[in-house]
């Protein structure tokens, strides 16, 4: 085996893989002595870094950071009415949550109460209504500030531990 290898061993093959063990060492050294944010604005040369040279994914980040950093409205969380979610019979409940109507919807979600029951109860939808959803409110609120709605199902009766659970949908309104 040491015959093979010798008869391949040639001067540009030793010297070509002591070029890539130095240059790779060199970069390697470099980039563990340069202390962390040394290099800055005052380091890089006008034009050097130039839209070509940065991901497109990169640039659509900043410009969403930028565009999201402008909005600077208060965000208020709208409780809707709880909602009983007994373990038998109808064990889907659907609950809402809304925006007044100097306000707009930016998001919401649920919360559930009654002990270990929640455990076994389930989200089945959170989203935003539209005022399609059957049983939705019909007070024009899906039209002016949003709703949203949340729906969940009780399943304490096939866990063995039956107990009723309370839904409370909330929305998050900015103004």
């Amino acid at each position: 085996m040491l015959g093979a290898l010798s008869k391949r061993l040639t001067y540009a093959n030793v010297m070509a893989t002591i070029a890539v063990f130095v240059t790779l060492g060199g970069g390697a050294y470099a980039a563990s002595m340069l202390p962390n944010g040394s290099v800055g604005t005052e380091q890089l040369k006008n034009g050097a870094v130039t839209p070509a040279k940065v991901a497109a994914s990169t640039i659509s980040r900043i410009k969403a950071v930028q565009g999201n950093a402008a909005r600077t409205d208060p965000v208020v969380i709208r409780w809707g009415t709880p909602v009983t979610d007994p373990p038998t019979g109808p064990i889907v409940r659907d609950a809402w949550a809304q925006c007044q109507a100097n306000e707009y919807l930016v998001g919401g979600g649920a919360n559930a109460t009654g002990g270990s029951a929640i455990w076994n109860t389930y989200i089945v939808a959170s989203n935003p209504s539209d005022g399609t959803i059957q049983g939705a409110p019909t007070n024009g609120a899906e039209t002016t500030g949003g709703s949203w709605h949340v729906e969940a199902n009780n399943q304490s009766q096939s866990a063995g531990d039956p107990q009723n659970v309370t839904l409370q949908a909330y929305a998050l309104c900015a103004s």
